[in-house]
């Protein structure tokens, strides 16, 4: 983890499902996934120390997949870390007054699946 006045960067050790994937399941395990995800959020954000932001907000968010294979980027929607990042109170909410511009999501391929999270506060 890299800490710093205006930014912070931290990793979760697997990645949120994709939207065609959430809207086939059963919503018991919607929220079941959900609240997974957001202990393995509060999990990796308390052991590294993150401070909540109390100023606007540009995120960037790195999926890290192991396997290459097509994956279209508008099905891996940032709704389960944004509502994660608000529940965890590291910003106050995830509207528009909090996160002026979309979060940039990009995909990427290595052997560990993960996702990097970089919180940059906009002066």
């Amino acid at each position: 983890m890299i800490k710093d006045f205006t930014f912070v960067i931290f990793s979760i050790p697997y990645t949120y499902p994709s939207i065609n994937e959430w809207t086939t399941w059963h919503w018991s395990k919607r929220n079941r996934v959900k609240k997974d995800f957001i202990t393995t959020m509060a999990f990796a954000i308390n052991e590294q120390g993150i401070t909540p932001f109390h100023v606007p907000v540009k995120i960037y968010i790195d999926l890290i997949f192991p396997k290459k294979r097509r994956r279209d980027l508008d099905n891996y929607s940032p709704k389960f870390l944004l509502d994660s990042l608000v529940q965890c109170g590291i910003i106050p909410d995830d509207s528009s007054d909090w996160i002026p511009e979309s979060p940039d999501v990009q995909i990427y391929i290595d052997k560990i699946n993960r996702i990097d999270v970089k919180i940059e506060a906009i002066k």
